[in-house]
């Protein structure tokens, strides 16, 4: 994508639920994680709430990812539907700031 290119993103975010690898829900304090800024993404190698996402990441693990890329997250929001638990879905927009992000993270020999 060329610099100024916007990609929109929706998924699976690391919110408010996590399942270990057999699928049965895990325990962990969501809100620490999210306060803490910690880039923390799972990944699953099959399915995740008996759907096809295998990476499912925390608000700072997709800005993390997405600069790595190149890419700045100019908006980011949860989508929760009326009657339904908390928001685990992240969506938005990111624009292309630079093109060489790959050349400054990890250099070519």
């Amino acid at each position: 994508m060329k610099v100024g290119g916007t990609l929109h993103f929706e998924g699976e975010g690391l919110l408010n639920y996590a399942e270990d690898l057999d699928g049965k829900p895990v325990k962990i304090d969501f809100a620490a994680l999210i306060k803490s800024n910690a880039p923390v993404c799972l990944i699953y190698p099959n399915s995740y709430k008996r759907a096809s996402n295998w990476f499912v990441p925390t608000p700072a693990a997709l800005r993390a990812c997405m600069q790595a890329a190149g890419f700045e997250i100019v908006d980011m929001d949860t989508w929760t539907s009326p009657g339904s638990p908390p928001g685990q879905r992240l969506y938005g927009y990111a624009v292309k700031v630079n093109e060489t992000s790959e050349l400054l993270e990890h250099p070519l020999y």
